[in-house]
């Protein structure tokens, strides 16, 4: 269905009425499926051996990243681990707020 109401063909790209570009609407929400990565895959792709293994699971043992265990391996979306990093490496640079000098008695 077109927004001025006529109804096209399936595979219509456009509108027969109206002329106008008849956008599709994606109901499926699973279509892009997450790249899972293990550890040592994440050490060497997402965080390029900078961060050492024990930090990573360190940081997996205090559910500070997302992760989740299947099978006794521990797997960590590609993507969301990117954005957890971006968002520690923006944190980072946010100035502490002090609340003023102490009195020195």
């Amino acid at each position: 269905m077109c927004k001025c109401g006529f109804k096209n063909l399936n595979n219509a790209k456009f509108c027969s009425n109206c002329g106008i570009k008849i956008e599709i609407e994606n109901d499926n929400k699973y279509s892009v499926l997450p790249q899972m990565l293990t550890v040592k895959d994440v050490h060497e792709q997402v965080f390029m051996k900078k961060v050492s293994l024990a930090m990573i699971y360190t940081l997996i043992r205090t559910r500070s990243i997302p992760h989740c265990k299947i099978n006794g391996r521990l797997l960590l979306d590609k993507d969301k681990t990117i954005d957890w990093w971006n968002k520690k490496l923006n944190e980072s640079v946010i100035p502490v707020k002090l609340a003023g000098l102490r009195k020195i008695l």
